[in-house]
């Protein structure tokens, strides 16, 4: 992941840095820029959280800021499209899990359901009417 999200007032803040409050508990939190849009903890109240995007209008002291003039040319274009990326891969991750725990309860099922069909074709006639 990009950087850990971590209490605005017990670190060293760094330009870029995305700054959001925890809906449940209020705690100011930090997280760098790349980390838009993950699901992360609040280290005070272990409430997950969406990491707001950038466009939130928020500085790094938690005002308002006049936007960011972004870098010329493609560094910009590129650094976004990192970015993106990043973000897919995490939600790609996310999803092959989901997955993954899908398929195996698929499996128990399976497994429930032959044994089912099992007992009923070891009963006898007379007993499934």
């Amino acid at each position: 992941m990009h950087g850990e999200v971590r209490s605005a007032g017990q670190s060293e803040l760094q330009p870029g840095d995305i700054i959001f409050e925890c809906p449940q508990c209020g705690k100011s939190l930090a997280i760098d820029v790349r980390g838009a849009g993950y699901i992360v903890r609040c280290p005070e109240c272990q409430t997950e959280i969406q990491v707001p995007g950038t466009d939130t209008g928020l500085g790094a002291a938690g005002g308002l800021s006049e936007p960011a003039t972004p870098p010329a040319g493609e560094s910009h274009a590129t650094d976004a499209l990192l970015a993106e990326i990043d973000r897919l891969k995490h939600q790609q991750a996310l999803d092959a899990e989901r997955n993954r725990r899908i398929s195996a309860e698929l499996a128990l099922i399976q497994a429930a359901l032959d044994r089912l069909v099992g007992m009923l074709e070891s009963t006898p006639a007379s007993e499934k009417d």
